[in-house]
């Protein structure tokens, strides 16, 4: 009897284990999940930065490409 008693405590400590690193496993997909949306929002971010630097960009190259037709041919007129 005693040692039917130690296996069904041994049972219950190795499913109260099972139960624990399910527990986290859940826990740590939780958090993956976040870590992945914060990380997919940061990504949109920076890509929103990129087109910005590249739109800032062009719009430098025309206003250099002005002003370098500005200096070759000034308008006499003003």
């Amino acid at each position: 009897m005693r040692e039917n008693i130690s296996v069904d405590e041994d049972l219950d400590e190795e499913f109260m284990e099972d139960e624990e690193k399910e527990l986290d496993l859940i826990e740590d997909d939780a958090l993956a999940e976040k870590e992945t949306r914060s990380l997919a929002a940061r990504t949109r971010s920076a890509w929103r930065k990129i087109e910005q630097l590249r739109e800032m960009r062009e719009l430098n190259r025309v206003l250099q490409d002005d002003i370098y037709n500005f200096d070759a041919d000034p308008d006499p007129d003003i």
